[in-house]
């Protein structure tokens, strides 16, 4: 994801609605983890909390988290702050000017970080899928390698190069990584 871009455009988007951009959190940390596992979510949280933050912007339900129960937990903890959440490419805020939840936004974004979480759920599912049919259709040669070595002698590695140098095979079922 191009941070970076939506970050900027929030930018834009505060100052054409004459928001002062206090701070800004980015994080690449998938939004699947717990709250607790993402530094710059808690960061943001704090921050927000200690600094009367009365609004935080975000470019999508996802950046605040993939995961249903985090997400609503994290509106719960703004909310009880009366910190408004925005999100930009649906245009919801969580609260109105009085503090209040708005209800419609609320029942929103529980539809959406579910949608958003069966998607995360589906594409595990599908690469779990596809690597084991992996497993059971590739053609392997088990190799017993022995404790304190470093497996099989691979010819024609090029350690220079980080490559298999043209023409050169590596032993059946081996692959090339770091």
């Amino acid at each position: 994801q191009d941070y970076k871009r939506q970050t900027q455009e929030l930018k834009e988007y505060s100052q054409k609605m004459g928001w002062e951009v206090l701070k800004s959190f980015e994080e690449k940390v998938s939004g699947g983890k717990e709250n607790e596992n993402r530094p710059k979510l808690m960061e943001m949280i704090d921050y927000v909390k200690k600094n009367q933050v009365d609004k935080v912007l975000c470019w999508e339900m996802s950046r605040i988290g993939r995961n249903t129960i985090e997400v609503l937990k994290t509106i719960k903890l703004l909310n009880d702050n009366c910190i408004s959440l925005y999100i930009k490419n649906y245009n919801i805020e969580t609260l109105n000017d009085k503090c209040e939840v708005n209800p419609l936004s609320q029942f929103m974004i529980q539809i959406l970080t579910s949608v958003s979480e069966m998607e995360k759920n589906t594409i595990r599912q599908r690469v779990k899928s596809g690597y084991d049919n992996y497993i059971k259709t590739a053609n392997w040669s088990l190799v017993a390698i022995p404790p304190g070595t470093k497996g099989p002698r691979v010819t024609g590695w090029n350690k220079k190069e980080n490559a298999l140098q043209a023409g050169s095979q590596l032993p059946a079922g081996w692959g090339v990584g770091l």
